[in-house]
């Protein structure tokens, strides 16, 4: 049985521009309804067809127990940083060939930081 591990995020990473003062929560909100057919962002969330995102930064990867991993996703990283999850969200098939995460990706660098920022944002 997995057990979820977390990190002091905010002082082990940097956040780069991934902060909430520079992102579009209304844009966020907008692209996150992509997002939601598969996964929740919500501290009593459940797992849906993707595991639930609630508390992502720093938490490991792979680590929600209620969700089967591929073998690659299992293998990627350590922990989710603002700057590994934008890899992965640029195209989550190529990044990770053997994801269970049938998502073509966001392409713009903007979306993924606002979804990235969304993330942060609403997991307070």
């Amino acid at each position: 049985m997995k057990t979820i591990k977390t990190i002091s995020f905010f002082t082990t990473f940097s956040f780069l521009s991934f902060t909430a003062q520079a992102c579009d929560l209304s844009k966020a909100e907008t692209l996150w309804n992509k997002c939601v057919i598969c996964h929740m962002n919500s501290a009593d969330g459940a797992v849906l067809v993707g595991p639930n995102l609630f508390g992502i930064m720093g938490r490991e990867v792979a680590s929600v127990d209620a969700f089967f991993y591929s073998f690659e996703m299992e293998s990627y990283g350590d922990f989710w940083t603002p700057e590994l999850l934008n890899k992965f969200l640029e195209n989550p098939m190529q990044e990770v060939p053997g994801t269970t995460m049938a998502f073509a990706g966001f392409s713009q660098a903007e979306d993924r930081e606002n979804i990235i920022c969304y993330l942060q944002e609403y997991a307070k």
